[in-house]
């Protein structure tokens, strides 16, 4: 028999592999800001024991579990959740443009009561109510400010005079069927090149993966920047079934030279907004924050950002660059732009961690949800359960350390590790419990 805990289980997925900083803030503000008891479990530790004999109030599936073509937990764990009858089960979502089908079953088959949403209301119809059960459905923006990016931005914010990039962007290049959206978040830095050749600026531009900046150091570059460009997050097309990647596919296995714009013209033009997918992204909370100013693509960006006051908004055909520039190149009215994107998305506290972990304590409590507080024992169950992911954590931490020295031993220890038979090696890894991909089971 499952016995009650009066609290929030907070299911996640993070890898023991540096990753973006947001999504740990994201699950992290739960925990710290909820009125409610919250214990978080990485799913990357496999399904913990102390779990098996527990039912809690309400689970909350974080975006990490939920990748396009798997789900990052495994069977324990789609069995534990159908266990929890009457708990209040919420899931975020992000990249919901694509694996749409798979999502939508997993909502219906375990019977998930809400989704927080990063698509406007205006498309649930279309969507969420269409294709699913779910009777809630809360909109929220994919990233908020943590109270680490607040102190991050005194830290790393340079005056003007001391900034020595003109030009800073970071973006991913993304596939042709995710519509012009997904191409403007990097093909703007690519028009920049070309539309500053020859004025003498400093640009650091890139959309490649093996350029990518994480940590403090993302900080500090932006820090660097006097100007950041970029687009609203998200795509302009939603692929519920796979079916328009499919046909980009087929276009490009018979013109695998073709561009977005060829691609575009012959096929996507007939997808484009089909259900829009635009996003206001975490990028752009934290350029407000280190004080850069952004150099934007006209857009909604959630309703946060306004054109002119937080933003130099430029037109898609650049035929107003020129006038943005010498704005940008004003110390005036960089100054006064910096400045009132910190005061009205930093400063005021509006878009806070601390003020979306209200709203969904808020929707917990208008659904139903009751918590006593005084339950005994709880915080002694819930310990039980952190420990425990600790102790999961270090066993793995080690392992990983462990096949990487196996693995990489030519290179780090050298002519030590080279001389070790290739039988020692083998032990070891059998011992650890390690298999290296492609080895035999």
């Amino acid at each position: 028999m499952l016995e009650t805990v009066d609290g929030i289980l907070l299911v996640y997925h993070y890898p023991l592999v540096v990753n973006a900083v947001t999504l740990m803030e994201h699950v992290e503000s739960i925990e710290r800001h909820s009125r409610f008891p919250v214990v978080k479990v990485n799913t990357e530790y496999g399904f913990p024991s102390e779990l098996k004999n527990l039912r809690f109030r309400a689970i909350a599936l974080h975006y990490s579990l939920f990748g396009a073509t798997r789900h990052l937990f495994d069977d324990a764990w789609y069995e534990y959740f159908d266990q929890h009858v009457n708990c209040y089960k919420i899931a975020f979502k992000q990249d919901e443009f694509h694996g749409c089908n798979r999502f939508f079953k997993f909502l219906n088959d375990h019977r998930i009561d809400c989704v927080f949403t990063l698509y406007n209301p205006k498309h649930w119809d279309q969507f969420y109510r269409k294709y699913t059960q779910v009777p809630n459905l809360v909109f929220n923006l994919p990233g908020y400010i943590s109270g680490e990016l607040s102190k991050v931005s005194q830290l790393y914010s340079r005056p003007l005079e001391k900034r020595s990039i003109d030009f800073g962007h970071r973006a991913r290049r993304l596939p042709f069927y995710m519509g012009r959206g997904s191409q403007d978040k990097w093909t703007i830095a690519r028009e920049c090149i070309e539309r500053t050749k020859g004025r003498g600026l400093k640009l650091d531009l890139s959309w490649e993966e093996k350029d990518r900046i994480y940590g403090q150091r993302w900080y500090q570059w932006l820090g660097n920047c006097r100007a950041m460009l970029g687009a609203e997050g998200g795509t302009s097309i939603t692929d519920l079934d796979g079916s328009i990647e499919r046909e980009c596919e087929t276009y490009l296995q018979d013109h695998p030279q073709a561009t977005f714009e060829e691609i575009s013209r012959d096929l996507l033009y007939k997808y484009e907004d089909n259900i829009p997918y635009r996003t206001m992204s975490p990028q752009r909370f934290e350029a407000a924050a280190t004080r850069t100013c952004q150099v934007l693509y006209e857009g909604k960006y959630d309703g946060v950002l306004r054109p002119w006051e937080h933003y130099l908004p430029l037109k898609r055909d650049w035929s107003n660059f020129d006038e943005l520039m010498k704005m940008l190149y004003n110390p005036t009215e960089w100054k006064r732009l910096v400045e009132t994107a910190y005061r009205d998305l930093i400063a005021s506290g509006d878009y806070a961690y601390d003020r979306f972990v209200e709203k969904f304590d808020q929707h917990l409590i208008d659904s139903g949800c009751t918590f006593n507080h005084q339950q005994p024992g709880i915080s002694e169950r819930l310990s039980s359960i952190r420990d425990q992911q600790h102790r999961l954590r270090r066993g793995l931490w080690a392992k990983a350390c462990a096949l990487r020295i196996l693995n990489a031993g030519y290179w780090q220890l050298g002519f030590v590790i080279r001389r070790f038979p290739r039988s020692w090696r083998q032990t070891a890894r059998r011992v650890l419990g390690l298999r290296n991909p492609g080895d035999p089971s």
